[in-house]
């Protein structure tokens, strides 16, 4: 068994007879790996492409598939999405085929996750290239996804214009490359992105007012906060998923408080203690933490619980419910 991470896999090592196991939780990376086996086998060889679900696989569908050659083709591509929610007797049948592979086929499989106390994907595992499809933790993750994805465009950023950038995206790798995708499109053939370029993409995105309500959440700025939440409600963002947001913020403030009561230097909180935010949002945080003090914390979260369980059982507005409980939120004691 070989073990590696997706942004590590190499298209070049791919051949028809290798079996691929993609273990992890983010789509894109999964999609990302799966697709180059696709488009490599698809260049070199005649395949069949063949897909199965692991909620919907049987053990006879599976046995006939491994061991059955296509009239149409001699070599085959069978892709196993989800194999994590295959049945007992569905994964030792595809463990089995693992015994004695086929050099004419290639099977890749996807899992969330997998129990290798179980011998069945113990012995798929060992007898697969394992590709770790793992969404991304903390913001330097995204740093290295960025410049990887610019040399791969034919792109580049300054510093400044690849914090910029940073700092206005999700800490997820989906929406990274949905807004890397329309910068490269709207930059042309220019190779450099400019700070304006990010701006004029990203500025009024869901992203870039994300980055502008969490300052003004630290600022505790009512108006601004008010604005912005409306501007998000509008763009289709669900009431929970706002609050989510709020609830990750003011968890990271209150970490930040902790730090300081308990003197520990800034200096330490940025290296140490903030590796969940990306590096350009750091300074955020910190200059939040001296708007609030520890005491405030208590009104907060019970703000927080009181807007949830009012947006899961109440049939009122979400909307101003929302609004009313983020004004609670702000109120200085």
């Amino acid at each position: 068994m070989s073990k590696i991470e997706a942004f590590q896999f190499n298209p070049s090592t791919i051949s028809l007879g290798n079996n691929y196991l993609l273990v992890g939780g983010d789509p894109y990376l999964t999609d990302m790996v799966s697709d180059m086996i696709r488009h490599k086998l698809r260049d070199k060889y005649q395949i069949d492409l063949i897909i199965m679900y692991g909620d919907e696989a049987k053990a006879a569908q599976i046995n006939d598939l491994l061991d059955t050659l296509s009239i149409f083709s001699s070599s085959k591509l069978i892709l196993f999405r989800n194999a994590d929610l295959m049945g007992k007797k569905e994964m030792e049948c595809l463990s089995n085929y693992f015994d004695a592979p086929s050099e004419q086929q290639t099977v890749v499989i996807t899992a969330e996750k997998i129990d290798t106390k179980l011998s069945a994907w113990k012995h798929i595992r060992d007898n697969c290239m394992v590709v770790t499809c793992d969404p991304p933790r903390y913001g330097k993750a995204m740093s290295s996804w960025l410049n990887k994805e610019l040399a791969r465009q034919g792109k580049s950023m300054s510093p400044k214009t690849k914090d910029l950038f940073l700092e206005r995206i999700e800490l997820d790798y989906a929406d990274a490359a949905n807004e890397l995708q329309k910068l490269v499109l709207l930059t042309g053939a220019n190779k450099q992105i400019s700070e304006l370029d990010v701006m004029n993409s990203i500025g009024s995105s869901r992203a870039g007012t994300q980055v502008d309500f969490f300052r003004s959440l630290g600022n505790r700025d009512a108006k601004k906060c008010i604005e912005l939440l409306n501007r998000m409600l509008a763009s289709e963002w669900e009431p929970l998923q706002v609050l989510f947001l709020v609830t990750r913020f003011y968890n990271v403030v209150y970490r930040v408080l902790i730090l300081m009561q308990n003197r520990v230097s800034i200096a330490d909180i940025k290296a140490r203690y903030l590796k969940d935010v990306y590096q350009s949002q750091e300074q955020t945080y910190i200059n939040a933490a001296s708007s609030y003090r520890l005491e405030d914390m208590v009104s907060v979260f019970e703000a927080l619980l009181e807007t949830d369980a009012r947006l899961k059982s109440s049939a009122g507005s979400p909307e101003v419910i929302l609004t009313m409980g983020v004004l609670a939120m702000l109120e200085k004691s």
